[in-house]
């Protein structure tokens, strides 16, 4: 856990990196989600959140994606989305679900995150399997 300086259109954020939900990039800016539903938009792609956080979990799930993986509470392959805490959902490519799933089979514990033993907090989501 390292904190990060974040730089958003009107002002500078310095945030630990495992407070960040999920990161969708629209363009050459991205928005950034936290788990305190507060919300930025930063003028730098994906690539470079992805730079500031490397080495710890997360998971490029699809080319405008960046999810991180102690948030994930359900996967729905067929549909190809990933439900996340506070109710976001973010897309998986297809070439990213193998990598998804292998994750899963190998129960990889990732920062307090156990695939095996994860209770949905979801009750609506019918079709997610943990």
């Amino acid at each position: 856990m390292k904190k990060i300086g974040i730089k958003s259109l009107s002002q500078y954020i310095a945030e630990t990196n495992d407070k960040i939900v999920y990161c969708k990039a629209y363009g050459r800016c991205t928005r950034i989600y936290f788990e305190n539903n507060k919300q930025i938009i930063i003028s730098e792609n994906i690539k470079a959140i992805e730079n500031l956080v490397k080495g710890d979990k997360y998971f490029r799930s699809h080319k405008s994606n960046l999810v991180n993986l102690r948030y994930i509470i359900g996967v729905n392959y067929n549909k190809r989305t990933i439900y996340l805490e506070n109710g976001y959902v973010a897309e998986v490519s297809v070439r990213r679900v193998t990598e998804l799933k292998f994750l899963r089979a190998n129960g990889e514990r990732v920062a307090g995150f156990d695939f095996k033993r994860k209770k949905i907090r979801r009750t609506n989501c019918t079709s997610v399997t943990f």
